[in-house]
């Protein structure tokens, strides 16, 4: 850059290498800030371990908690350079601008979700969070990130960086509906497993997976939305190529509950 001319601001959607470094960069510094708000929420904790999730994965999945302070704000949108700290961060979603033009956290007093995907070298970094809400009757039981240019969220899957190794080792997916659905069964050692991201399953992630996987068994919810989404993912597989089978759980179970039930052994077997 020439001396005497300021650096020029952030113009993230125009893909420059600095915007997606500092994007990651705040992106993981949001992950480390959720996972020691979780550490000192009891409720949070409580809740996590209710779920039958144990302390290491929790750790393993980097769960966390977002707290009702605007913790992600105060820590990453500091002087200096503090309107081009807001800028990026409001771009990749971690906060959002309220009707009287100031910036709070995107996501507040929820369970944490970090979604992780490969970049351009292949390595799993953090693009995006999942909020579940903690109490019935709140607004909504998940928000999820928006749509940015680190997330695209109707072509990604949950738990891709955990389940990868194992799905090109067998040639297989186990698709779910739930984050908690995919965690279960990873914690139970069914570790073939990813979740569908925030949306609806679509053609993309179907063409994504099918780059892991010859053979795909899509267990999704009992009710009949989740059954509907099923055939309609099982459907998508096989626009790409991957050999699907719609798998339905006994006595009306989702796979979380199946596994606390009757074990992870027994998923293993129903989907195998």
């Amino acid at each position: 850059m020439a001396p005497g001319h300021a650096e020029p601001a952030i113009e993230s959607s125009m893909g420059a290498a600095k915007d997606y470094r500092c994007a990651y960069e705040f992106m993981q510094r949001a992950a480390d800030i959720y996972a020691q708000n979780l550490r000192r929420n009891q409720d949070a904790m409580a809740y996590l371990r209710g779920r039958g999730f144990s302390d290491a994965t929790i750790r393993a999945f980097g769960l966390g908690y977002a707290p009702r302070d605007d913790a992600i704000r105060r820590a990453l949108c500091t002087t200096p350079d503090a309107a081009h700290k807001i800028r990026l961060a409001h771009e990749i979603s971690l906060i959002c601008r309220t009707d009287d033009g100031t910036y709070r956290d995107f996501l507040r007093d929820r369970i944490i979700f970090p979604i992780r995907w490969p970049d351009k070298r292949g390595k799993f970094r953090v693009v995006a969070f999942s909020g579940r809400a903690m109490r019935e009757g709140d607004s909504a039981k998940y928000i999820n990130s928006r749509k940015t240019f680190l997330y695209n969220k109707s072509a990604m899957v949950y738990g891709l960086n955990h389940a990868h190794t194992a799905i090109l080792e067998t040639s297989t997916v186990v698709l779910v509906e739930g984050y908690t659905d995919c965690i279960a069964a990873h914690q139970g050692g069914v570790r073939n497993v990813v979740a569908a991201s925030g949306t609806a399953f679509t053609d993309e992630s179907a063409h994504i997976l099918s780059m892991y996987a010859k053979y795909a068994r899509v267990v999704m919810d009992p009710d009949q939305a989740g059954q509907d989404g099923g055939a309609a993912a099982v459907d998508a597989l096989r626009r790409a190529g991957v050999e699907a089978t719609l798998v339905t759980l006994p006595d009306g179970l989702d796979p979380a509950d199946f596994i606390r039930s009757r074990g992870a052994e027994a998923l293993a077997e129903v989907v195998r």
